[in-house]
């Protein structure tokens, strides 16, 4: 065993596929971005950060940050966590690298950038040449800066050897082999094991897990195809079929079923942009509408009553909300127009000709957006909660979520400029 360390091997002399034709590790040993990624993520990323920025300083950047919805705040920092879930390693990540970005040093961020950079290009639903030739680069431009996370303390033992970031150095020809790196995660295991053992095993008395596991789903099936039998029998009632006819119980769908939640799995994403075409087919000036690649969606219900316009200048601080109407309007009704995009940020110093056919405004706090998977244009993302509150008393900051509006379907994206976007975020009056 000691001789073989001196060559980097692990001692096993006869492996498990020895036996199989032809198999190569480097083709059936897949990426595995649950237990290779995130965890690599939490063991190292996090540690490094850590140990350069100083533990007090991590955990403060970390609590000031925005709370977002649907997504995890850590209130009480991260550098006192022990055991933490895939979900949890994914959500640190999306912020690890604004939040040590002046804290440490300019190699040090992009070091960690590359291999964050790395993984997430390596999650994309569809991957193609171009993006198989970045994530080459990103991890050339780890191994170019990893010194200098030894050289500031970030990693205390010399040298890399690191298995699961050696395993890295395999992803991009294991993509052009076998596809993308998601269809081989473990998630979706992980997450059957949660409902077909830890759930039976606390609905047990703590003995004898295995037979109470077993009759724990097994009471589960044949509660499932209870509710199925006699879900097809009040629709087959209810339509006038014939429920003895094979034929037309095979033509029932489970959208005929809406009552069996065993035969729709998951939970349905919301098409926010079908009900805008719909709005507009009707000519309704409804709650939901989009542009091309956004909808948006109000609630039915105004957080306020109609107040003027006036009023609502006064209240909520904005000087000029009546020349911004002014200008929507204009822009919208004029001959010819094609749609408005709103300058945002940027104050109308002179009134905009025209007069105003409405004198009173409805305001809402918060709206759902959504848009298309940018790998997948035909899948829908769920819609996302996006609140803004006013000023409040002699408070004079009005908060909101940041949210980046992308207002030209022309313009690449992700872009690097925010050529054809609209940033909205918090601001101060």
């Amino acid at each position: 065993m000691n001789a073989s360390r001196v060559f980097q091997l692990n001692g096993v002399s006869r492996p498990f596929y020895l036996q199989w034709w032809g198999a190569e590790p480097h083709i059936f040993l897949t990426p595995e971005p649950l237990h290779h990624w995130d965890k690599f993520t939490w063991d190292h990323l996090v540690k490094w950060c850590i140990a350069v920025v100083g533990a007090d300083e991590f955990d403060f950047r970390y609590m000031v940050l925005n709370h977002h919805k649907g997504e995890r705040s850590f209130n009480d920092g991260l550098s006192s966590l022990k055991q933490v879930t895939g979900k949890v390693h994914r959500e640190l990540q999306r912020h690890l690298v604004p939040v040590i970005a002046g804290a440490a040093s300019k190699e040090f961020t992009m070091a960690i950038r590359a291999l964050v950079d790395f993984q997430y290009l390596g999650r994309a639903p569809v991957v193609d040449d171009d993006q198989l030739l970045r994530m080459d680069a990103c991890l050339q431009e780890f191994h170019k800066h990893k010194e200098v996370i030894i050289n500031e303390g970030g990693r205390s033992v010399e040298g890399w050897m690191i298995p699961k970031l050696e395993f890295f150095q395999s992803v991009v020809s294991n993509i052009r082999l076998n596809g993308v790196c998601g269809q081989w995660s473990a998630q979706a295991t992980e997450h059957e094991h949660i409902k077909v053992i830890k759930d039976p095993a606390r609905a047990s008395n703590n003995k004898g897990y295995e037979e109470q596991i077993c009759r724990y789903l097994d009471r589960k099936e044949k509660t499932r195809k209870f509710d199925v039998a006699t879900a097809i029998e009040h629709h087959m009632k209810e339509t006038g079929q014939n429920s003895r006819d094979p034929g037309a119980v095979a033509r029932i769908s489970p959208e005929d079923l809406p009552t069996v939640s065993p035969l729709l799995p998951g939970r349905d994403i919301t098409d926010y942009f079908q009900l805008a075409e719909k709005a507009r087919d009707k000519d309704d000036v409804g709650y939901t509408f989009q542009n091309a690649v956004s909808a948006f969606h109000l609630d039915t219900r105004a957080k306020t009553n109609q107040i003027s316009i006036s009023e609502a200048s006064r209240i909520y601080r904005l000087s000029d909300l009546a020349m911004a109407l002014q200008e929507y309007v204009l822009a919208v009704t004029a001959p010819g127009s094609s749609g408005f995009i709103s300058t945002i940020g940027v104050p109308r110093r002179r009134p905009v000709p025209g007069q105003l056919y409405f004198k009173k405004v409805h305001f809402w706090y918060q709206m759902r957006m959504q848009t298309r998977e940018y790998h997948a244009p035909h899948a829908l993302m769920e819609g996302r909660l996006v609140k803004a509150f006013p000023p409040l008393g002699n408070d004079s900051f009005a908060e909101c979520d940041a949210v980046m509006l992308k207002t030209d379907a022309t313009v690449d994206w992700p872009d690097p400029s925010l050529k054809g976007k609209r940033v909205l975020v918090r601001t101060t009056t």
